[in-house]
């Protein structure tokens, strides 16, 4: 399984390679989160930062989860993360899929470079070990370098954004600007607001939650 944290920039290009026996999508952005509710007031908001609040020193030190990241992250032991190259490729290396082949089975991988790469490297990882799950979870997870007391405190709060502003300014501004484009898009282009109505009823929702 792979979990797909989308936001409102990118949604349309994982949407285009979804398969509904390997991906769940979960509504990460307050943005698509009030967008959605014109289509489905059901969707669940699930923020990645959310995901990575939960992942705590105990859990790291239990190497339930593996972490393919941009950068080497202090708090993370080096056998439980891979720093990825600056200009990866879809293409996996055999070093990559060697180390993807001796991830223990149960264990959750998460992958935190730039979406929508990290969503179809993911679909690649997939080819190669189905059985484990997969969390693309993008800049959140360098918050982990973070102290606990530190630590996303703003999580789920729809304010996460301001955290992101605050700490890298020029990524953070840049996406709000596209965030803004991809609302315009969707209110004043018929056909793109009909793909991102089929997009939304594939979203995660509290009604396929409780039927699981």
């Amino acid at each position: 399984m792979i979990n797909h944290y989308i936001n409102l920039v990118c949604w349309h290009s994982i949407w285009n390679n979804y398969d509904p026996t390997r991906d769940h999508f979960w509504i990460d952005s307050i943005s698509l989160k009030a967008l959605s509710m014109m289509y489905n007031r059901s969707t669940i908001y699930l923020p990645g930062t959310h995901v990575v609040s939960h992942i705590n020193d105990l859990v790291i030190s239990k190497k339930e989860w593996f972490f393919f990241t941009a950068v080497q992250i202090e708090n993370i032991p080096d056998d439980s993360q891979y720093e990825l190259p600056l200009a990866l490729t879809m293409e996996v290396s055999e070093d990559i899929k060697s180390t993807l082949l001796n991830i223990p089975p149960k264990t959750k991988v998460a992958i935190g470079i730039s979406a929508p790469k990290q969503n179809f490297f993911a679909t690649e990882l997939y080819k190669i070990r189905p059985d484990l799950e997969y969390h693309c979870l993008g800049a959140a997870i360098s918050k982990l370098a973070s102290k606990p007391s530190q630590k996303l405190k703003l999580s789920k709060s729809g304010f996460e954004w301001l955290y992101f502003l605050v700490t890298s300014p020029k990524r953070t501004f840049q996406k709000l600007q596209y965030t803004f484009q991809a609302l315009l898009k969707i209110l004043f282009n018929k056909d793109y607001r009909i793909k991102f109505k089929h997009f939304i009823v594939i979203c995660k929702s509290t009604e396929k939650r409780s039927s699981n």
